[in-house]
């Protein structure tokens, strides 16, 4: 929920967040941005980019930075074949 969301930002401080399932498949991102002025109580499935933009890890440093600034993405997603989640790229 929305509300799962507030408590992950006060505890860490990030407004940035993949979305996975249980098999740590990628399915969206949440951001700051999607939960503003949103119910504590929506489902972030709701309010969540779908099929966000990511990388693998065999996606250079260069290529990626161009892809965030090219289409003004916070957040990349590094995923491998069978689209787990192996990590994320921020622009922090």
């Amino acid at each position: 929920t929305v509300e799962k969301w507030h408590e992950l930002n006060n505890k860490t401080g990030h407004s940035r967040y993949p979305i996975v399932d249980d098999d740590m498949k990628v399915h969206g991102i949440v951001t700051a941005k999607d939960v503003m002025g949103v119910s504590q109580f929506m489902e972030l499935e709701k309010v969540m980019t779908k099929q966000p933009i990511s990388v693998t890890s065999q996606t250079s440093v260069a290529s990626a930075a161009h892809m965030m600034v090219w289409e003004g993405i916070e957040l990349l997603p590094v995923i491998d074949s069978g689209k787990p989640l192996k990590g994320i790229i921020s622009r922090q």
